[in-house]
């Protein structure tokens, strides 16, 4: 995954649910700042935040 975007594309299917993503969501917020449901054009596509966004994710258990 390249973008914010396709991560939370990702990861809305995989909660399964709105709720799921929301709790998902506010994790990821605590975590890296990052949130999903308001991405900032300028976060979307930087290699540095996605990555960091795809590694708490993964520490998560979120993601593989």
């Amino acid at each position: 995954m390249k973008t914010l975007e396709e991560i939370r594309h990702a990861l809305c299917q995989h909660a399964g649910s709105e709720v799921v993503f929301g709790m998902i969501n506010t994790r990821l917020v605590l975590r890296t700042g990052v949130n999903l449901r308001a991405i900032k054009p300028e976060a979307d596509r930087d290699a540095a935040t996605v990555q960091k966004v795809l590694a708490a994710l993964r520490e998560f258990g979120y993601l593989s």
